[in-house]
């Protein structure tokens, strides 16, 4: 009875986008990805996040406190593992972005306001303040087509021009501190190293229903 209800709910929330759906398209199973959110570099953010996709309906949410004063970018990546101290390769301290890539993958989805618009900012249409309480709802093929062979750069990849958006197994990253950085933290050239230090990660794993 709950999965029910939550299918129905997600279905709601794009009523006229399926309008001209047919039953059998919106009867189908809810498919749930979600990982708790661990703190990184000793923010002591804990949180979770969480993927669910109906048809061609997909919500992701995420749920996140203590947090500093500022905006934190968060990003679905194409890797499958969240950075640890092995990650701090210049051994100053921190994970920077660079460094947490290396575990993490590049920035796959940006996790903002427009989920069907590839961004490669790491401050606007992300939500900001010491907690976080996203959801964004979108259709899975506007998604999908957004990052089917989308211009990369060296810290964004992309999904194959054939290929399918699928959560299960990819890290979810969240990024932004107001702590005081060495000029060893490396950062996204255009940013700051505030802006763009790891703060909290988890790794999308499959719910069964």
């Amino acid at each position: 009875m709950q999965t029910n209800l939550r299918i129905a709910a997600l279905v709601l929330t794009l009523a006229l986008p399926l309008a001209a759906c047919n039953e059998d398209d919106i009867q189908v199973p809810l498919n749930e990805f979600a990982t708790p959110l661990a703190a990184l570099n000793t923010t002591g953010v804990t949180g979770t996040a969480t993927v669910e996709i109906v048809a061609n309906v997909m919500r992701i949410t995420v749920s996140a406190n203590g947090l500093d004063q500022t905006a934190h970018a968060q990003f679905i990546n194409g890797g499958h593992s969240c950075p640890t101290a092995a990650n701090d390769t210049n051994h100053d301290g921190f994970i920077d972005i660079v460094e947490a890539q290396a575990a993490t993958g590049l920035f796959l989805l940006a996790l903002d306001s427009t989920l069907t618009i590839r961004t490669d900012s790491i401050v606007a249409g992300f939500p900001s303040g010491p907690t976080i309480a996203f959801s964004q709802t979108a259709l899975l093929s506007a998604v999908e087509n957004s990052l089917r062979g989308a211009p990369t750069t060296p810290f964004t990849t992309n999904i194959p021009v054939t290929g399918d958006f699928n959560p299960n197994g990819l890290s979810v990253l969240i990024l932004g501190t107001t702590m005081s950085l060495p000029p060893t933290v490396a950062t996204i050239p255009g940013f700051t190293a505030q802006q763009t230090l790891p703060v909290a990660c988890g790794v999308l794993a499959q719910v069964a229903t």
